[in-house]
């Protein structure tokens, strides 16, 4: 399950063999022992999930519960929920590395699973245990939440090993971010079939952002075409107006329940969510069209990526009534940078 396509490398694929240079007197390199490369046995086994795109899960979920209208009435529900949805995610990113570990062998090498630091059978235990872990987890948590997490399991292992490189994968993704969504919300109500708006609206739009994310990365070590291009400007405009009209319609109320914020300044703060957001994040989606350089492209649809956890945090700006969900949010932002910074996603 994840976002940049292949196995989301965010890496150029470097020259061509034929024109490599030949150094015979200069010996090569020993190949670093399996588990003992940079960063270590734990930093393969992190890389390998992709550990700091877990938080962009996290997220999903709070928002999802906020916009249903939940306040955290039942933390061990949405607790379970959060673990469930990050087992399924990290299971997802595993399971792409295995689908794909004949073909990085070739362009990405370095690898955990190609480069012998994390063994195969190793992390297809790892995945399958994660994957079962995340069901069970949403099953802890209500049987509504398993049923959503049943489908969302079922479509990260088609994405990894059926639709990837088909005209279906993009869609598969933004389905899995949909669901996530729906995860979190049900944990509050049954928006599932219906009791939630602004639930159904702000997960299409998002999935709808993560498929045009998921195509254009199909590009990154290349130049990704104008038609996919204007296709995720497009999308990230309609994400930016769906925020904005939560923000136009959020419940007229402060955070806290004895009004911290009062209503008004709510509010304002949402608006200038949304303007932050449009700032920030249309220049990298407005940057495909540019004539850059290969090397730009990973990059840029790293930066889009990212931007998940950002949308789910301005839609908890814009619709929460207490404060912890601000909080929840910041965390896993604060999070996702700082291990980010430890452990490559690529």
């Amino acid at each position: 399950m994840s976002e940049s396509g292949g196995s989301d490398s965010q890496e150029d694929g470097g020259e061509s063999a034929a024109h490599m240079p030949i150094a015979a007197e200069t010996p090569s390199p020993r190949p670093s022992p399996p588990g003992r490369g940079r960063g270590g046995l734990l930093s393969s086994w992190l890389r390998l999930v992709r550990f700091p795109a877990v938080f962009t899960a996290l997220t999903n979920v709070i928002a999802g519960h906020v916009l249903a209208g939940g306040r955290g009435e039942d933390p061990r529900t949405l607790g379970f929920a959060l673990l469930g949805s990050a087992c399924l995610y990290l299971s997802g990113m595993a399971f792409n590395d295995v689908a794909d570990r004949n073909r990085d062998a070739t362009e990405r090498p370095d690898r955990p699973l190609p480069s012998g630091r994390v063994p195969v059978v190793g992390a297809v235990l790892l995945a399958a245990s994660l994957w079962f872990a995340g069901i069970t987890a949403a099953y802890l948590a209500a049987s509504v939440v398993g049923a959503v997490a049943v489908p969302l399991a079922s479509v990260i292992l088609l994405y990894d090993f059926g639709l990837k490189r088909t005209p279906f994968g993009p869609i598969a993704m933004g389905l899995c971010r949909t669901l996530n969504v729906f995860l979190g919300a049900v944990t509050y109500t049954d928006a599932w079939v219906g009791d939630g708006g602004a639930v159904w609206g702000y997960a299409v739009v998002l999935g709808l952002y993560v498929a045009a994310v998921t195509a254009a990365a199909r590009f990154e070590t290349t130049r990704v075409p104008r038609l996919w291009a204007w296709a995720m400007v497009a999308a990230t405009v309609a994400m930016l107006v769906c925020l904005a009209v939560l923000a136009g319609t959020r419940p007229f109320a402060g955070y806290g329940s004895a009004g911290v914020v009062p209503g008004a300044a709510a509010m304002t703060l949402s608006f200038a969510a949304v303007a932050f957001g449009a700032r920030t994040f249309l220049h990298p989606a407005k940057r495909l069209l540019s004539p850059v350089g290969d090397d730009a492209t990973p990059r840029t649809i790293g930066r889009l990526v990212r931007s998940i956890a950002w949308f789910d945090a301005i839609a908890v700006v814009a619709w929460a009534t207490v404060v912890w969900p601000l909080c929840a949010v910041a965390g896993c932002l604060c999070g996702a940078s700082y291990v980010g910074r430890k452990i490559p996603i690529s």
